[in-house]
C-alpha cells in the first residue's frame, strides 16, 4: 500500500485513511478512568483504574492547554453523572480534564473545574475564586443552588481542584 502526503498527513492513497505511523507520531492515547463526577451534590474521587482510552492529537492539547509541550500524564478523562451541569454538560458526557499544577494555581473565573468539596465528595462545577480562602460553585443549571467551599488554613487551593475540564465529548446514540 502506497503512502502520500495530503496536507501534512499520511494517508492511505487506496482507502484514504490515517496510517498507523501517522496515527502514533501525532497522537497520544488519554485515559478514560473506571469513575463518573457528579454534576449534582455527592461524587466520588476518581479511581485509577482505565476503562478505556482515547486518541487526541498533540498539537491540539497543546493547543487548549497553553503549553508549549504537551505532556499526556496531565491529562484524563471522566464521565459526568447528573445534571446540574446541564446544558454546558449532560449526564453521561466525557470530560477531558487537565490535572496541572498549575491549572489548580490559577484559578479562571467561571472556567469548568472539577472540585473537592469540604466534605471529600467529588463534582464538575463552574468556579469563580471570592477572596483568598473562598471557592464559589455555581451550577449551569438554574434549579440547583451554588455552594461554597473555604479553604482551610493547613491546606491550599490544590486541595480543592482536582483539575480544569478543557473538553467535553458527547455520543449521540446509545
Amino acid at each position: 500500500m502506497s503512502v502520500i502526503k495530503i496536507y501534512s498527513r499520511k494517508v492511505s492513497k487506496d482507502l484514504n485513511y490515517a496510517t498507523i505511523e501517522y496515527l502514533i507520531e501525532e497522537h497520544t492515547m488519554i485515559p478514560l478512568l473506571d469513575t463518573e463526577v457528579a454534576a449534582d451534590v455527592v461524587g466520588t474521587w476518581p479511581t485509577e483504574k482505565i476503562v478505556d482510552y482515547y486518541p487526541f492529537k498533540r498539537v491540539w492539547l497543546r493547543k487548549i492547554s497553553g503549553s508549549s509541550e504537551e505532556k499526556p500524564k496531565r491529562f484524563v478523562l471522566l464521565r459526568c453523572r447528573g445534571d446540574s451541569m446541564s446544558p454546558t454538560i449532560n449526564n453521561g458526557e466525557v470530560m477531558l480534564v487537565d490535572t496541572n499544577l498549575n491549572r489548580r494555581i490559577e484559578i479562571e473565573d467561571n472556567a469548568i473545574y472539577i472540585v473537592r468539596r469540604e466534605d471529600d465528595t467529588i463534582a464538575v462545577k463552574r468556579v469563580v475564586q471570592k477572596g483568598p480562602n473562598v471557592l464559589l460553585c455555581l451550577s449551569d443549571n438554574i434549579n440547583y443552588k451554588p455552594f461554597t467551599i473555604k479553604i482551610e488554613s493547613e491546606k491550599t487551593i490544590q486541595d480543592y481542584i482536582i483539575g480544569r475540564v478543557l473538553w467535553i465529548g458527547r455520543e449521540l446514540v446509545k
